[in-house]
């Protein structure tokens, strides 16, 4: 009798033993992240625990990009999937008085992830696309004047305990916060982005979607918003969307600017609503915001008949055109006119 319950005191002890290599197994320190960037390896993790604090800054040394920031580039895709993450995260600091941040030349994808304290991914720029679907943050959450070039960035489904802020990012494509959680104060103040979709959001506290520029549609359909929610002075040059929409307190389209349709059916206004100096224009008036493309395409079609039209003028002056002809509004000649005036004005002389 004594024997077996020593066998199973033993099997009990090397299971224990087992279960807590295995956790450990499921932890990574944010220090060995970074020496794995800083090493060119792509970073592909799920269902880990990162402990410490991630700082993308010191991945390298960096260079300088202007007179005042230290760039630090990094030239890896980076995925986390269904993470812990016990620290900070963050992709800017300062170095003396140099602020630093983090050049991001592929993909960023954070899915699932649980963020336990602050994230800061403020003056990052990201070439490819970023993600934050399914993420819950518990601390702050800063992703302040971004430059994001991917053309579909996911922030759906994601929930933020305390203060989020958007504040000022520029998203070359379309960003998704569809059925996204907001209890703190969430901030979107001057946006810019292709596409914005905010349906069937919710937000505890304050919403600030005001001063945004989207260039083409943008959605708002079932939200719902138990604080002051604004919109001023946005401008928007597709369509957009307020349906169905619930505000308990004020909410304010103050200077709004819709080039497109806009929609507020069946949207509940408890409080009040605010509709000042707010325009909105015929969809056959409307003129969409050019991209980068157009204008080079513009500007190179402009340069191009420039430089024909000059060199039409040199050669009509080498064939013996020394004067230039001059036209009017109605496309008369001038300097024939005046020559014919200086001819009369000699012969009553």
């Amino acid at each position: 009798m004594n024997r077996i319950y020593i066998l199973i005191t033993v099997c009990l002890l090397f299971l224990s033993c087992g279960s807590a290599q295995s956790d450990n197994q499921k932890e990574i320190k944010a220090s060995d992240i970074i020496k794995l960037l800083g090493k060119g390896k792509d970073i592909q993790l799920h269902e880990m625990i990162v402990v410490g604090d991630l700082d993308f800054t010191t991945v390298h040394d960096g260079f300088m990009s202007s007179l005042t920031t230290i760039q630090t580039p990094v030239t890896q895709n980076i995925f986390f999937i269904d993470c812990v993450f016990m620290g900070n995260v963050t992709t800017c600091g300062s170095y003396l008085k140099l602020s630093k941040n983090v050049w991001f030349e592929k993909n960023v994808s954070f899915v699932s992830c649980d963020f336990r304290k602050d994230l800061n991914f403020s003056n990052s720029t990201i070439m490819g696309q970023v993600s934050f679907a399914k993420s819950i943050f518990r601390g702050n959450a800063k992703l302040e004047n971004m430059t994001v070039h991917g053309k579909l960035n996911s922030f759906w489904e994601m929930e933020a305990e305390k203060a989020f802020s958007m504040a000022q990012s520029d998203f070359r494509g379309d960003v998704n916060f569809m059925d996204s959680k907001f209890n703190g104060a969430a901030s979107f103040q001057y946006l810019r982005a292709f596409s914005f979709q905010f349906n069937n959001v919710e937000c505890s506290d304050r919403l600030d979607l005001a001063n945004m520029t989207i260039s083409d549609n943008a959605f708002f359909n079932y939200l719902k918003c138990q604080k002051y929610a604004t919109f001023s002075f946005s401008k928007i040059y597709g369509n957009a969307d307020f349906m169905q929409g619930i505000y308990d307190e004020v909410a304010d389209y103050t200077g709004l600017t819709v080039l497109g349709k806009a929609r507020f059916n069946d949207s509940q206004y408890k409080d009040s609503v605010a509709f000042v100096d707010t325009m909105f224009i015929k969809p056959s008036e409307q003129k969409r915001v050019k991209t980068k493309e157009q204008f080079q395409a513009e500007a190179e079609a402009l340069k191009k008949a420039a430089e024909s039209l000059s060199g039409s003028e040199k050669e009509d002056r080498k064939e013996g055109g020394d004067v230039p002809v001059k036209t009017n509004a109605e496309g008369v000649q001038e300097s024939d006119n005046n020559n014919n005036q200086n001819i009369e004005n000699k012969s009553n002389n």
